[in-house]
């Protein structure tokens, strides 16, 4: 699936289309095609805490800023009260197979971006490739934290998180809550800020619904990559709330995952094009219970969890005609 420039012409028409990955124990992350957040559930790393359920939004978005000789471009795309930041002219393609994948291009420097979960963790992998131009540039990372219940939505009066770094892995830690939030990046430097906050991200969806639609995030800091003239250079960036940091090759994650989701289209045995979509697109609502040690069927996202009655309506469709009868057995 592929999308162009002709689908965000604006930034209204860009946040109408969304993307979702899931992580097979309730996790996942998920955003519009232009990387704008419209909704309190969207995150590139909402966890589950008790899988498959207690979910956290952890890290909101990764926004990136490119400078280029002496000029600066913005990549990412928001909306405030009265505002609205369009990186998304800078994005020429959005392609969702095998993961979602972002191609940026600011003259003759191109930018791609792709996000992948860990299967069975509360962990995201995003990649960066960058082919630079004639000029020196600087791509400069800018993560938005949070921790909070995926339901509601959070402000700078309720955070309060200590920050260290050690090398290439800052660990944010919520005062609140007996958990590490894990960011690791492959290449460059962290420069910290302290007292720092992204105030009154617009979410359209809830403010359509009647909600709160407004949130602050925490900014530890910034991670700062130099690039040399007519360079390729992959940076990986990995955010995870698991005890210990698993992955620091982002692109050895899509190919396992990729694999993976191969492995379960072929196991099906469908043949048309759609229907192997479909078997694909169903590994996402096929999850694992903590509590029961076995899988359960996750009824929607992205607020639903695992309820008996849907389950039973979507057995025979997730977990039969896909042949994954093991999974049925649980």
């Amino acid at each position: 699936m592929e999308f162009g420039k002709g689908d965000w012409k604006t930034y209204d028409r860009g946040i109408q289309k969304e993307w979702l990955l899931a992580n097979g124990i309730g996790g996942f992350a998920s955003s519009t095609i232009i990387g704008a957040n419209t909704r309190r559930y969207h995150g590139l790393l909402v966890a589950a805490l008790k899988p498959p359920v207690k979910r956290h939004l952890v890290l909101s978005k990764i926004d990136e800023s490119m400078a280029i000789g002496d000029r600066q471009y913005n990549l990412y795309s928001y909306r405030t009260p009265g505002y609205t930041m369009k990186g998304f002219h800078h994005l020429q393609r959005f392609t969702a197979d095998p993961v979602p994948t972002f191609l940026f291009n600011i003259g003759d420097v191109y930018i791609e971006k792709r996000v992948c979960m860990i299967y069975g963790e509360n962990t995201v992998a995003i990649v960066y490739r960058i082919l630079n131009g004639s000029e020196n540039s600087r791509l400069t990372l800018t993560p938005l934290i949070n921790f909070r219940d995926y339901h509601y939505n959070n402000d700078r009066s309720y955070m309060n998180f200590g920050t260290e770094v050690h090398n290439n892995t800052i660990t944010v830690r919520p005062s609140y809550y007996d958990t590490d939030i894990k960011l690791y990046c492959s290449h460059g430097y962290f420069e910290r800020v302290d007292d720092c906050y992204f105030m009154g991200m617009e979410y359209d969806i809830e403010k359509e619904r009647g909600l709160c639609s407004t949130e602050d995030h925490y900014i530890p800091g910034f991670i700062i990559v130099d690039v040399q003239p007519n360079e390729e250079k992959v940076i990986t960036v990995v955010a995870t709330v698991e005890s210990e940091l698993t992955v620091t090759d982002g692109y050895a994650v899509i190919r396992a995952e990729e694999e993976r989701l191969n492995k379960l289209v072929e196991k099906s045995g469908l043949k048309g094009g759609l229907a192997r979509s479909l078997a694909r697109a169903a590994d996402a609502y096929i999850v694992h219970r903590q509590s029961t040690e076995a899988k359960t069927i996750i009824a929607g996202y992205p607020w639903f969890t695992d309820w008996g009655r849907d389950t039973m309506i979507a057995l025979s469709g997730l977990t039969l005609v896909t042949r994954r009868f093991d999974d049925a057995r649980e």
